[in-house]
């Protein structure tokens, strides 16, 4: 046999008994749901909004249509326009909901409706009378419409800021939100299945029995890689449904952020669970009964929900230095870092070493955790604290 046999052994028994349950499931379809509903939905309301058909009633009306046209737009109104003779009844057309007004010019613009007059077209058909009138008493004073036009036409106020703002900035505090909720899940979810994977082992006494033909090294990277695989498997579907989602809306509000976002949420996953997991093993291995793994756990729990919560603070001033600075502390990048990535004030160099720090952090867990795990797999007797954990000698019982 060789020697990474025992490593695919566990893992594969490590994937197909989670396989087996719900939590993986449940996990990532609720993570998968909630990405795509968050492209879906705001391309769904975002959406152009429905023509109002509006009647324009003999010729004086039909003059209108041209301003109504320019001025539709700028109130967020697409008008359909329809043209009749003058003298047309259109009552049962208004009664029906088939047309918002029929708009008359007979001396003065009226507008006949069902029951009462949208105050956004009602302004839109105001607007766009007196723009006409306006043009007619011009031109008999011998101004002519380009004229009027010019003199009309709004000043453009150009601004130049020193640091220019991000777009989309919203948008882009959501979707730091959104990656901090999203990675602190999954980290805690897959690295508490870790922990609990070995306490149960070891509780049941079932690490014994392992043990007696696997070296606890074998047993431990096996349990790893095999939930991580998982892990990375529930959220290459999630990020993968969520690219689809964006490139069948063609939402360009997010677009642009997403391309880059979701990939990155990946890479920082694998990132964070490497250095999370062999801690979480070890943390595993402290307890005497398999309820206790969630409170030996704790500490990297708390780092996690920290991580979150200091998203918030960034927000307010992703620019400061102190943030850049924590950003890159490897206990805090996988969820800072990306969160970073999504409000767009990271630069690649920091990313990268932020990435190098986790790795390096990553081998020092290893090694660390490895030997708790070691020695405290096998050790009976009451939970075992960090410290105590740090004391054990191998062969201690």
């Amino acid at each position: 046999m060789s020697r990474h046999s025992p490593i695919r052994l566990v893992a594969g028994r490590e994937i197909s008994d989670r396989l087996h349950g719900r939590l993986i499931y449940v996990l990532t379809a609720f993570s998968t749901v909630i990405v795509v509903i968050a492209l879906v939905v705001p391309a769904l309301v975002r959406r152009q909004p429905a023509p109002v058909h509006v009647a324009l009633v003999g010729s004086g009306a039909g003059t209108l249509a041209p301003l109504l046209r320019a001025e539709a737009p700028q109130a967020g109104l697409h008008l359909d326009l329809l043209n009749y003779p003058a003298g047309s009844d259109l009552s049962a057309q208004l009664k029906a909901g088939k047309l918002a007004a029929a708009v008359s010019v007979d001396g003065q613009v009226v507008a006949e409706v069902k029951e009462s007059l949208d105050p956004t077209l009602g302004a839109v058909i105001e607007s766009a009378a007196q723009r006409q009138q306006l043009a007619l008493v011009t031109e008999a004073a011998g101004v002519s419409p380009s004229t009027l036009e010019t003199a009309l036409a709004p000043v453009p106020l150009k601004t130049k800021a020193l640091v220019p703002p991000l777009p989309q900035t919203a948008t882009r505090d959501t979707a730091a939100v959104a990656t901090g909720i999203f990675l602190y899940i999954t980290l805690l979810t897959y690295g508490g299945a870790v922990a609990g994977g070995v306490a149960q082992e070891k509780t049941t006494r079932t690490a014994e029995v392992l043990v007696s033909t696997l070296q606890p090294d074998e047993l431990l990277t096996g349990k790893v890689l095999g939930i991580g695989a998982l892990g990375v498997a529930s959220t290459t579907i999630t990020i993968g449904a969520g690219l689809i989602a964006n490139a069948i809306v063609h939402e360009a509000h997010v677009s642009s952020i997403i391309w880059g976002l979701l990939p990155g949420i990946l890479i920082w996953f694998l990132i964070g669970f490497a250095m999370y997991s062999f801690a979480f093993a070890a943390a595993g291995s402290l307890v005497a009964r398999q309820e206790d793994a969630q409170l030996v756990g704790a500490p990297f729990t708390v780092i996690l929900v920290g991580s979150y919560l200091l998203i918030f603070t960034m927000l307010g001033n992703p620019n400061a230095g102190w943030i850049k600075i924590v950003s890159q502390l490897p206990p805090l990048a996988p969820v800072l870092m990306p969160a970073r990535l999504a409000v767009g004030h990271v630069t690649l160099w920091e990313q990268a070493l932020a990435a190098v720090l986790c790795l390096l952090t990553t081998l020092g867990t290893i090694r660390l955790g490895g030997r708790i795990y070691r020695e405290a797999l096998m050790h009976a007797g009451p939970r075992l604290g960090w410290r105590a954990a740090l004391q054990l000698k191998s062969g201690a019982t």
